[in-house]
């Protein structure tokens, strides 16, 4: 069932997901194919520093991805929810 908004906890869990698909398969986190077009578009722009990391960290581009941690204001500084 997809959902035409999303929420701050859809927020925090896509956030984790994308940092725990990296963790444990080194690759990019695919989202199911029947997940709104709404939260699609919201992923895509709304959580841009976790899908740049994980994009340069699939393609192991090791210095796009350290770029990608340490810029977005800190975003990164604390992961103590992981």
């Amino acid at each position: 069932m997809s959902t035409s908004s999303i929420s701050a906890i859809q927020v925090a869990c896509a956030k984790r997901a994308i940092l725990c698909e990296l963790l444990s398969t080194g690759r990019q986190l695919q989202f199911p194919k029947d997940t709104g077009t709404a939260v699609q578009r919201f992923l895509e722009k709304g959580i841009s520093e976790y899908t740049g990391l994980a994009k340069a960290f699939a393609n192991q581009d090791w210095k796009s991805a350290r770029e990608a941690a340490n810029s977005g204001g800190g975003v990164f500084a604390d992961v103590s929810w992981l």
